[in-house]
């Protein structure tokens, strides 16, 4: 990722699994908690993404007024799943709707992205998320591919 904010939370992120993956003695228990709390830092990454990302692209592309106003509607988003996604995309250009669309119903981001903000909603309000260390990996791994095609798009 260029961008740099949002590199800089990857790179944390990044830190955070390898050390989790460096722990001598596996425990399964604290294992659960550690991909619980991976689960809730994706999902930030998510809805801090999609802000940056476009705020960006209009500060950019758009008159002050214009930029500060689509900045002011992307503060707004919480918790984004891939309608969210699709959605801010086509609210730009509706092909780009059409490409992302295609991307993330390919390979399994779709459902990694919906999973993660899924798996948060359980997680913040108690109850049982089901989440597996590896599984959020998995998830991790294609939801830093949809924000890659989505800075590719912006550029």
């Amino acid at each position: 990722m260029k961008t740099f904010e949002i590199n800089r939370q990857i790179q944390s992120l990044n830190q955070t699994i390898k050390e989790i993956d460096n722990l001598n003695k596996p425990d399964f228990e604290l294992y659960s908690h550690w991909a619980k709390y991976i689960c809730i830092l994706i999902s930030g990454l998510l809805e801090n993404s999609i802000k940056i990302l476009y705020s960006d692209f209009s500060k950019r592309n758009a008159q002050e007024p214009v930029s500060k106003y689509i900045e002011i509607q992307l503060n707004k988003i919480k918790n984004p799943n891939s309608e969210v996604f699709l959605n801010v995309a086509g609210s730009f250009k509706e092909i780009w709707r059409t490409e992302l669309e295609n991307f993330i119903t390919t390979s399994g981001q779709k459902e990694a992205i919906d999973a993660i903000i899924a798996n948060r909603h359980n997680i913040v309000h108690g109850k049982n998320s089901g989440i597996t260390l590896a599984r959020v990996k998995e998830y991790y791994t294609k939801t830093i591919a949809v924000l890659e095609f989505i800075e590719k798009q912006l550029q």
